[in-house]
């Protein structure tokens, strides 16, 4: 898989087998998806959350919706397309939530914020709508994610990347930001 290039040099990162398999596991009993769930293939191909939301919904037997790049790029087709085929789970980075804020979808239960640091208000707003929100951490070479959690916002008002997933440990190895 790819990592996003966020040095601006994009390159391929090796993930074994296992290693994705032990993600998509933690991910279905922390994200709640079912065989009944519709989720929103979000990330292009090419990018390693698209292997996150295509296994996880493969293993599971749920519906994945996979949207043309002119209906992401248009909120309002994002949206007719969630409602069409009552999207319940996506994967999201914190910029788009934004775009998505003020706009209904009454089958959405759960955002997955990945890809960028929690935006505190934006997931306030959604959990005020009954909206779970699960901040996902992690980069690439980690199989995609190393950490979730499922109350991001902490009693002081910061957010938290949560708790290693599944059969993994999570070291914090420097304090310097």
């Amino acid at each position: 898989i790819y990592t996003s290039g966020s040095t601006g040099q994009p390159k391929g990162v090796m993930i074994e087998h296992r290693s994705i398999r032990n993600l998509v596991v933690s991910q279905i009993a922390i994200f709640n998806v079912t065989a009944k769930s519709s989720v929103l293939q979000f990330a292009s191909f090419g990018f390693d959350a698209s292997c996150s939301e295509l296994f996880t919904t493969l293993l599971t037997g749920a519906s994945l919706i996979v949207p043309t790049k002119e209906e992401l790029l248009s909120t309002a087709q994002a949206v007719d397309l969630m409602n069409t085929h009552k999207v319940d789970v996506v994967t999201l980075p914190p910029s788009y939530q934004v775009l998505l804020k003020d706009m209904q979808v009454p089958s959405l239960r759960t955002i997955i914020s990945a890809g960028e640091s929690l935006n505190i208000p934006v997931t306030k707003h959604f959990q005020s709508r009954g909206i779970r929100i699960v901040n996902f951490y992690g980069p690439t070479e980690n199989t995609i994610g190393t950490s979730m959690s499922e109350n991001p916002i902490l009693s002081n008002g910061l957010s938290t990347i949560g708790r290693p997933i599944s059969n993994t440990r999570l070291y914090i190895v420097s304090g310097d930001a």
